[in-house]
């Protein structure tokens, strides 16, 4: 009952802040940023300007060159995307007053899948023709090409994710064909094996580390993999799902103390500790898409922006709130 009263109390702080402000969004508003916003195609992105729980969507930014595919970094410090024109890889760099868009010049064109490790250093890309993942280093300045893998041996199956370590020797894609799917892991020794997991998910890195997270739908346990490259120890973390009926996204907070399993189906997503594997539910009273890091340690967007509010999930304080960014309002 508390936690249902304080989410409409923030529910209507938030809907008034947007309704005290709204008259100016029109022009350009400035303020700290508390993260960045694709829309679900990645084609515009917008600055979240605030703090948690007291934040609105500035304008969108203006760039160069027209984006697609558009996926932010952990540190909201940069954006990796595919530039419409000539489908070439293009950093975009959020740092400053104004975005820079870059071209990787030594990326394949036309990309299927983009991953930004879980601290920003590194990025990979996924090619469908070529079956070539490329990791790249140098982020978010000067990206550079720093390894590069086959995936032949996965031909005929679709990947459909992917996650890359910090260091960016190890990456994991998820393949998948005629209602089979598994993750194979690539590493910078030109080594590839299929991770030991019938029915996987989901997975991510920890934090500059080799060890993993991979959710398997079938034993409906979420694994900590240590060291998935070599010795590869599965861990049980989580021992069964709760009220998630599947894992859809996982993510881990920036002081690889807490893991989230996130269930798009039911809009719930379970905020784990590490070390105590204690749970806490969390309904998120949305369609959720994903778990996307938000400036903070534990500050994570799970929505797009749209027509309704965007929901952010903060699980860095005592109490794990759920807060709301209201809608733009029509131009």
């Amino acid at each position: 009952m508390f936690f249902s009263f304080r989410f409409i109390l923030i529910s209507l702080l938030s809907v008034m802040l947007g309704v005290a402000v709204g008259f100016s969004q029109s022009d350009v508003v400035r303020g700290p940023i508390l993260g960045f916003a694709p829309n679900s195609a990645g084609s515009v992105i917008w600055p979240i300007v605030g703090v948690a729980g007291a934040s609105i969507l500035g304008e969108p930014l203006l760039l160069d060159s027209e984006v697609y595919g558009a996926s932010v970094s952990p540190k909201n410090d940069y954006a990796l995307a595919i530039r419409r024109e000539d489908a070439q890889p293009v950093v975009i760099d959020l740092r400053g007053d104004s975005p820079e868009l870059r071209v990787i010049t030594s990326a394949e064109p036309a990309v299927d899948l983009i991953a930004i490790s879980p601290g920003g250093s590194a990025a990979a890309t996924y090619n469908s023709q070529s079956k070539m993942i490329q990791v790249f280093g140098g982020l978010p300045g000067a990206a550079e090409l720093i390894y590069q893998f086959n995936a032949a041996e996965a031909s005929g199956w679709a990947a459909t994710q992917m996650a890359v370590s910090d260091d960016g020797t190890i990456a994991l894609v998820k393949f998948a064909s005629d209602g089979e799917a598994g993750f194979w892991g690539f590493d910078s020794s030109g080594r590839s094996w299929r991770v030991s997991l019938n029915r996987p998910s989901a997975a991510a890195f920890f934090i500059n580390s080799h060890d993993a997270i991979v959710a398997d739908e079938e034993t409906q346990t979420v694994f900590v993999v240590t060291d998935i490259a070599r010795t590869a120890v599965q861990l049980p973390l989580i021992s069964t799902l709760g009220n998630l009926d599947s894992v859809s996204a996982l993510a881990i907070s920036a002081d690889n103390r807490q893991v989230l399993a996130a269930d798009a189906n039911t809009g719930i997503v379970l905020v784990v500790d590490a070390q105590t594997r204690t749970s806490v539910p969390v309904s998120c009273y949305c369609h959720l898409t994903g778990l996307s890091h938000l400036k903070g340690n534990s500050v994570l967007r799970l929505n797009e922006p749209s027509e309704t509010a965007m929901s952010v999930l903060d699980s860095s304080a005592a109490n794990t709130r759920i807060l709301l960014t209201p809608p733009r309002r029509p131009q």
